[in-house]
């Protein structure tokens, strides 16, 4: 017979439930533990075993990537909406960001830039215009922002290709 997961494991499963939203402290009914059952057909984190710890915790990182793909990135600070016509829109600028968070995530060389600095290296590289961190897209028109977000998507297509041969010869 399997031993039971530790204390680190049972932790963790919390922790994934607790962060999209699906547990409800005390409620052995609540989202958290039907996902558990589920998957096991059994009522208690704690008698899990190995296996059906790594089952669990892989459909919780499944749920957390939904979850995050659903979630609009918050802004650093409080922006006005300042929308100026023929400018680049808010719901540009935040595809932009999406994309932005997106490379992050793919990114296999663990850079240390962050998400502002990313993204003003992408408009210096992919419109040659030299933008500020804080407002990156101050000068940006909404052509610009089309064609800029394209080629964004293009670079998350590129990393995922290059995360999936990564993945499939290990």
């Amino acid at each position: 017979m399997s031993k039971a997961i530790s204390k680190e494991q049972i932790k963790r499963i919390y922790a994934l439930g607790s962060a999209i939203g699906i547990l409800k402290s005390g409620d052995k009914d609540d989202e958290l533990h039907c996902l558990v059952y589920s998957i096991t057909k059994k009522d208690s984190i704690k008698s899990l075993t190995e296996a059906e710890f790594r089952k669990v915790e892989k459909a919780l990182m499944e749920k957390m990537k939904i979850y995050r793909d659903n979630k609009a990135p918050k802004p650093k600070e409080k922006v006005k909406d300042e929308t100026v016509a023929g400018m680049m829109t808010k719901a540009q600028q935040t595809k932009a960001w999406k994309l932005i968070y997106e490379l992050i995530e793919l990114d296999s060389r663990g850079s240390s830039a962050t998400a502002g600095e990313r993204m003003v290296g992408a408009i210096k590289k992919i419109l040659n215009i030299q933008a500020d961190v804080k407002k990156p897209f101050v000068w940006i028109s909404f052509e610009q922002g089309s064609f800029l977000i394209e080629q964004l998507k293009r670079y998350v297509a590129s990393a995922e290709c290059k995360v999936k041969k990564v993945r499939d010869n290990c």
